[in-house]
């Protein structure tokens, strides 16, 4: 069978991002080449914008995206694979406003990944809330420094990673845990054969396999005593700090 295409995000660590020298890193990635060695299939994987990402999916340029969450609107050109994993999304608050519920942001301007989950689920359930697109999580950090947004809607870690390396960290915390999705692949509509090769793939490399490569780069919650919460002292800002370094520097060894 050809090298398949797996379509991912280029700024979205710790699944997908461009590490020193620009050296394609991440958890997405290390999926994928275990699930090409456990199925002998060559997997080349392609990093972009998240716009993009699904644009190549709808064209046929890609033959599977690398992780992405189930909505109505991906399903009417997508077909989703099996379980990958399960991520939490938080939402950061600006410090200096005080901020203790998220109807304090109505009015105020939250920065959502453009065409992400984040933007339709905030749509959905706090449509007062003002939402302001960007094509990556970078450029939602950088906006947030130019004070163009007060909040910040993505998965935890890869805010932890981005505020850090922005110099943020002391500049927003998480006020709330709003949602907790399943990742799961996909593949055009209608491609029942690839799908099952892909599903078949996630099968054969079992739930442990998956789990180690998950905990190489994202702490169990269990692990992390009050990540989620606005505690916002220095243990806190310590912490964010921290594992912005872990994620800067690749993967966190067993």
């Amino acid at each position: 069978m050809p090298t398949l295409v797996v379509v991912h995000s280029d700024n979205t660590p710790p699944l997908s991002f461009k590490g020193m020298n620009f050296t394609p890193k991440g958890l997405v990635l290390d999926f994928w080449k275990a699930w090409s060695v456990q199925t002998g299939i060559g997997v080349t994987v392609v990093q972009t914008d998240w716009p993009n990402s699904l644009r190549m999916m709808r064209e046929g340029t890609a033959d599977v995206h690398g992780g992405l969450y189930y909505t109505e609107s991906r399903d009417a050109f997508l077909d989703f694979s099996i379980p990958i994993l399960k991520q939490k999304a938080t939402l950061f608050v600006r410090a200096d406003l005080d901020i203790t519920d998220i109807s304090d942001l109505r009015g105020r301007y939250v920065g959502v990944l453009e065409q992400g989950y984040s933007q339709s689920w905030l749509r959905e359930h706090y449509p007062e809330l003002k939402r302001k697109p960007y094509k990556n999580s970078r450029h939602m950090v950088e906006g947030a420094r130019a004070g163009e947004v007060d909040g910040l809607l993505t998965e935890y870690a890869t805010l932890v990673y981005q505020l850090g390396s922005t110099g943020q960290s002391r500049d927003f915390v998480p006020l709330q845990s709003l949602y907790e999705e399943t990742l799961k692949a996909a593949v055009a509509q209608g491609r029942a054969d690839l799908l099952e090769l892909v599903d078949q793939g996630i099968r054969d490399m079992g739930e442990e396999q998956r789990r180690k490569i998950y905990e190489r780069w994202i702490i169990p919650d269990d692990a992390l005593p009050g990540w989620l919460w606005p505690a916002a002292g220095a243990g806190l800002i310590a912490l964010i700090i921290g594992l912005a370094a872990v994620f800067s520097g690749g993967l966190r060894r067993e």
